[in-house]
Formats: C-alpha cells, structure tokens, sequence
C-alpha cells in the first residue's frame, strides 16, 4: 500500500490499529527503491518463517546480550564510559518516510500488511538482518519481544537498513534510560560507534522518547 510519506505515521498507526484486529501489523518499508531491494532479497533467499520464529523461541534477550558483549570485549568495541549531557539531546525522528539529505518527507513510501498481530515478528517475515554487525532475523525477533513486553516497542519502519520503533512505555529514569542505552548498544553498535558516540548520550535520547531507532552500515 502506498502512501505520501507526510501521512506515513498517521497511516501506521490507523492501519496498525485496524490490521491488527485481523491478525496482521503494519510496517513502512520505504520508499520504492528500498520496496524493491526488500522484494529481490525475499525472491532471492526465500523465507523459512516457522523455524526463524522457532529459532527465536528457543532463545532469550538476555543470552543475546551476554553473547554479544563477549563479542564486542573481544574484539574491541566496547566504548568507555562517559558523562551524561550537560544540555537537553532532542530524541531520534521517524526517518523511514524522509528523505536523508532534506529531512522532508518522501513524495510516497509503502506500508505492508505482515500476517502476524505481533511487530516483533516482523523480521522473520522479512527475513531482515544477518549481514555485517546486524542480528539474524530470530535474535531480533527475540530483543524486539522483550522490549515490546518491557518498553510497549512496535516496529514502525524496516528498511534495508533501518528498524524504527515507536514506544508507549520509555524509560523514565536515567538509570533505566542508561540501562536500556547499554542494550540498545548491544543490539545496534553503529547508533553509538557512529552516532551518539556515547551511551550516555544515547540514553538521554531515550528518556521519555516514543522513538527508537537504529541503523547498520
């Protein structure tokens, strides 16, 4: 479905609202190019959903944490603590319906309608992830529940790079914002590597934000 990217996020939440009632979510895939890189890759690898989605139950949140911390200490990505901002850091913008270079809205984007009421399913449907430092579509299948069970997460956008999500229950403290920063972190090392550069200021973008989001090179 298409839809001018200035109403992307009121489309979402309608159709996210009404699909869900028939057991199916609403995901913005972007723009057509990135509709037909999705297309080729789902053509090209066909997805197994079942066994991803059993993959993702036979796991946890907190295992893919602990696994990816040993990974990063051992090849030295861990980044070395900082200090929380001195200044208010504005939170992330849904970006999937804007253009990079302007921050205006697309002339259109698509919404697909994903047979699973559950957002956090998304990624096996999608068969996203698995390359470079991004996760395989059953451990972010796995993060994506715990912080939906946690933090009311739902994936707004999933593009060839990008997952948004949009939140109903943020951190409200610093320490659980630096604490869901850490995660976040392990999840998705480029939003601080070549991002916030810290995890503090990461995690005063999450305080209080409806917005999440996260980007592999």
């Amino acid at each position: 479905m298409s839809v001018p990217g200035a109403e992307a996020v009121v489309a979402w939440r309608r159709y996210q609202t009404e699909w869900r009632k028939e057991g199916a979510s609403a995901v913005v895939l972007g723009d057509a190019d990135e509709l037909k890189i999705r297309a080729d890759l789902l053509a090209s690898e066909p997805v197994q959903v079942s066994a991803l989605l059993s993959a993702a139950a036979n796991t946890t949140a907190a295992a893919f944490f602990r696994a990816r911390e040993a990974e990063y200490i051992e090849n030295e990505l861990v980044v070395e603590p900082g200090q929380w901002p001195a200044s208010a850091v504005p939170p992330s913008p849904l970006t999937a319906h804007t253009d990079v270079g302007s921050g205006q809205p697309k002339p259109v984007v698509y919404l697909a309608k994903i047979p699973t009421p559950h957002t956090w399913e998304v990624p096996a449907y999608l068969n996203a992830g698995g390359w470079n430092d991004c996760p395989d579509p059953a451990s972010q299948v796995a993060v994506l529940k715990y912080w939906h069970d946690k933090h009311g997460a739902e994936i707004y956008s999933l593009t060839g790079d990008v997952l948004e999500c949009l939140v109903t229950r943020p951190p409200s403290t610093r320490q659980a914002a630096l604490a869901l920063a850490q995660e976040q972190f392990l999840f998705c090392a480029d939003v601080v590597h070549q991002g916030t550069e810290s995890i503090e200021v990461l995690a005063a973008t999450l305080l209080n934000s409806e917005v999440w989001y996260f980007w592999w090179d």
